[in-house]
């Protein structure tokens, strides 16, 4: 599968982190240098404690699939930079609900 490359976005990594998290099969991204440089810890360590699975915390990222659904998250505030991720990982990546 060819990867999935945010540029420079932090926001379009953390995003697709959080729809890729619960599905049915792995991805990879990838970003810029500067991007790649950046931790996301902030975000993937949330979405563990969540059931999904991980390759590191900074990018190239792989998200391989997550043995089931995702557990909904708890104990946030929408000011939090991680919400949209865990929100959207949380509803098993279907955005309708």
């Amino acid at each position: 599968a060819e990867d999935l490359d945010c540029g420079n976005s932090g926001t379009t990594a953390r995003l697709l982190t959080g729809i890729l998290a619960g599905q049915h099969f792995s991805a990879t991204l990838v970003g810029d240098q500067s991007l790649s440089s950046r931790p996301f810890k902030r975000v993937v360590d949330p979405l563990t404690e969540m059931g999904g699975v991980f390759s590191g915390d900074r990018l190239p990222l792989t998200i391989s699939e997550a043995p089931g659904r995702l557990n909904e998250p708890e104990g946030f505030s929408p000011g939090q930079e991680r919400y949209s991720s865990r929100r959207i990982a949380g509803r098993g990546g279907n955005l309708s609900n």
